[in-house]
């Protein structure tokens, strides 16, 4: 388990589906948006599952984000 950027998680989620690539907004034209700016450029917001994985004994279905994501993009497609 690696953790993952907000940025990497959606440059992931685009690969997953076919799409290109997110457009990258450099940071400072975001100032005139603090709280926005806050959530995608300063804000670390890290998660765990380690309790679940010991107290439970609790593995993840997929290793990374990018096997989640990609399976997500599969089982949806199949089922339209």
């Amino acid at each position: 388990m690696r953790p993952v950027t907000f940025e990497a998680y959606f440059r992931a989620g685009a690969q997953a589906a076919g799409a290109p690539p997110p457009l990258r907004v450099p940071g400072h034209l975001l100032t005139a948006l603090p709280y926005l700016r806050a959530l995608m450029v300063t804000a670390r917001i890290r998660l765990s599952n380690q309790r679940a994985a010991d107290e439970l004994g609790w593995t993840p279905r997929y290793r990374c984000c990018r096997d989640g994501l990609a399976a997500l993009v599969a089982r949806t497609a199949g089922s339209g």
